[in-house]
């Protein structure tokens, strides 16, 4: 594991903060999407229909490693 990585998983953010982040993921998940789409339209089809919504939940899922929260 590299030490950038390392010290991301390290970090602990108080709970508003991973509250709000938790809550913009779908949003953020769809605009990571649309960014790939707009970058290489020739994506637009694979990230339509069901491999796009199965791409979408890997992203949310990737982006919900959210840093867990002090409080915690």
């Amino acid at each position: 594991m590299s030490h950038a990585l390392r010290r991301a998983t390290e970090l602990a953010l108080d709970e508003t903060t991973v509250t709000a982040l938790r809550a913009a993921l779908r949003t953020t998940a769809d605009e990571v999407v649309q960014a790939i789409i707009d970058e290489v339209p020739s994506y637009a089809n694979a990230l339509s229909g069901r491999m796009g919504g199965t791409i979408r939940r890997a992203v949310r899922t990737a982006l919900g490693h959210v840093p867990r929260s002090r409080e915690r």
